[in-house]
């Protein structure tokens, strides 16, 4: 898998989070002074855990210290790459995150800490009980100088006031478009696959700055074959925008037979369209263009939250047509109202 392969192993092969690579290069050059406990979140396929391992590595590197990075060279690195234990730590904390194994974790650390520095990693720690959580406090207090806490997470606003006030926090934006490109075009060209510019451009757009998303659509495109890649890209999106057009023309006869032939696409293009799917509705559906006023915030709210829950083409069939509806009933008539009070015309009643 390409989202494997072209992990990056060392801070300067990192796209984007230059200020999360900046801090923890810091560290690196300088670990005695800093800070033990670090929060890192943002959205997935950002960097933060590729970047979790690449401290881990570099804090304990030869060349660390002059580096502010791994060599991925000396015997620590390569121990480091290959088996993953020595002084570096990661758990899931979706799968260990209750309050009797982080207590046991508390207890192993104080004996397991020998030499250099342990990195102790607790990916997805937002999936950790609060129990779990508060349980690590005292660890964060009372650890000794030579150990770091990395706790990553997409959802920060989930972690316990105590951890985040303890912690430095630091956030992991997605890729920009031309930083999403760049890697793209490299990948591709490395891996020999045929890549185009709207092939690019549309990975692109819909990865929505996700990398590791960005490597999955290259590994399809290297499965389809660049024709067969193209033909499906460009008829979801020819349904997609006639779906929103004809939900907009309020013809629910026509949006249900395109809601079918949706549903025919395999469901995991679905999923990964979503983003790409509230952003066209923003584009083709709504007359109201301004992402604060109060209903439009609260739908695309109510996209995202029942997104979670959609794994069939039933599911999907009936989220579309209900979308459907929605639009008619309600947003419509409101946005066209709101539109005409912007232009300073009154509404008729």
């Amino acid at each position: 898998m390409l989202a494997k392969s072209e992990r990056p192993l060392k801070f300067a092969e990192v796209y984007g989070a230059e200020i999360p690579k900046r801090v923890l290069s810091a560290v690196v050059r300088n670990p005695e002074k800093a800070p033990q406990s670090y929060v890192l979140c943002g959205a997935y396929g950002s960097g933060k855990t590729s970047c979790a391992r690449i401290f881990g590595r570099a804090i304990n590197c030869e060349s660390g210290r002059t580096l502010g990075d791994a060599c991925n060279q000396c015997l620590s690195c390569k121990e480091l790459i290959s088996t993953g234990g020595g002084n570096y730590l990661e758990f899931d904390a979706a799968i260990v995150g209750n309050v009797n194994t982080m207590r046991e974790l508390r207890d192993r650390l104080g004996y397991l800490y020998s030499s250099g520095f342990r990195v102790v990693v607790f990916d997805e720690c937002h999936m950790a009980s609060g129990e779990a959580q508060s349980s690590l406090l005292k660890t964060l207090e009372d650890s000794p100088r030579g150990v770091f806490y990395i706790f990553s997470t997409t959802e920060a606003d989930k972690l316990l006031d105590t951890i985040l006030s303890r912690s430095l926090v630091l956030t992991f934006d997605g890729l920009s478009r031309s930083e999403m490109t760049d890697l793209v075009t490299k990948v591709a060209a490395k891996e020999q696959i045929e890549v185009d510019d709207f092939i690019k451009h549309y990975i692109v757009r819909r990865v929505s700055g996700h990398a590791r998303d960005g490597m999955q659509q290259l590994e399809l495109l290297r499965l389809m074959g660049t024709s067969e890649y193209k033909r499906q890209a460009i008829l979801l999106d020819e349904s997609i925008l006639l779906f929103f057009k004809r939900m907009a023309a309020n013809d629910r006869v026509d949006a249900e037979r395109i809601a079918t032939e949706l549903c025919s696409f395999p469901i995991a293009y679905l999923a990964q369209d979503f983003e790409f799917f509230t952003r066209r509705l923003v584009e083709k559906v709504f007359i109201v263009k301004d992402p604060t006023y109060l209903p439009f915030s609260k739908l695309v709210f109510y996209f995202l939250e029942n997104h979670k829950h959609l794994g069939s083409s039933n599911d999907w069939y009936l989220f579309l047509m209900s979308t459907a509806s929605f639009f008619e009933k309600k947003e419509q008539g409101s946005s066209e109202r709101w539109v005409k009070e912007k232009d300073g015309t009154k509404p008729k009643v």
